[in-house]
């Protein structure tokens, strides 16, 4: 599973809605996955930020700053679409 985000924007709002987006996402996919959710990669579109070793919890340690490619993205590992939803919550699991 592929997650790409593209947003047409100065590039200090692409790069704020752009991380947003993805950590929106990567957040939903965490609390409602049974499993633990890691992209294999991550890539991102702007030049390294300071804070660019904090990627890393998110997305794991295959994070490339800047990237070639437009926009930013994230694969993840095949079948994660297809886990199964916990319905609790984290609260819940613990």
């Amino acid at each position: 599973m592929i997650l790409e985000v593209r947003v047409e924007d100065s590039e200090r709002l692409r790069q704020y809605y752009s991380e947003h987006t993805l950590v929106v996402i990567m957040t939903q996919l965490r609390e409602d996955c049974l499993h633990p959710v890691t992209p294999l990669y991550a890539e991102f579109d702007y030049p390294r930020p300071p804070n660019h070793e904090e990627y890393m919890g998110w997305f794991g340690v295959h994070v490339q700053l800047p990237s070639n490619t437009p926009g930013i993205r994230s694969e993840h590992p095949r079948g994660t679409s297809a886990w199964p939803p916990s319905g609790t919550g984290r609260d819940d699991r613990q």
